[in-house]
């Protein structure tokens, strides 16, 4: 059993179990995909304190920044990011057919976090359009911390 503290994060009133001894990895980011209030909108930051869920942020930049590198490539990842359709987070995952480079490690990525967190995207119903890739990213990444596993996320 891993020992765990709490840390109580001033303004914040929810707090987050990280174990002992855990330091906070430094990422360099080149460029924004959201910004902070975005990202927020995206989370349910009910037990995530500000400090996990602003590496969750750099991790996720980071990682963006990493699977769609050029300039070419994030206009691809901004036209399918908020995607219900062909390009739903639910298809992505179940994708099974070869796939061009561009899509190739963000399948990869969303395979990983399935594989993970065991949690399926949403698909569409009459209540609700189906998950974006951008929602299942940012959904399955929360849990990810809540395992207390961020470490994971890293490409």
């Amino acid at each position: 059993m891993v020992n765990k503290t709490t840390i109580n994060v001033p303004g914040h009133i929810p707090t987050e179990h990280i174990p002992i001894g855990t330091k906070p990895s430094i990422i360099e980011v080149k460029g924004t995909q959201l910004s902070s209030e975005e990202y927020k909108s995206l989370v349910n930051t009910k037990h995530i304190s500000k400090h996990v869920m602003k590496r969750m942020q750099r991790i996720y930049e980071n990682n963006i920044n990493k699977m769609f590198p050029s300039s070419k490539s994030l206009a691809v990842w901004n036209s399918i990011k908020n995607s219900t359709g062909d390009y739903s987070a639910e298809k992505l995952v179940n994708w099974n057919q070869p796939a061009n480079n561009t899509y190739k490690t963000l399948i990869s990525e969303m395979k990983k976090l399935h594989k993970i967190t065991g949690l399926k995207p949403w698909g569409k119903s009459i209540l609700h359009p189906a998950e974006t890739p951008e929602e299942y990213i940012v959904r399955t990444s929360r849990k990810v911390a809540e395992m207390g596993k961020l470490h994971k996320l890293k490409m």
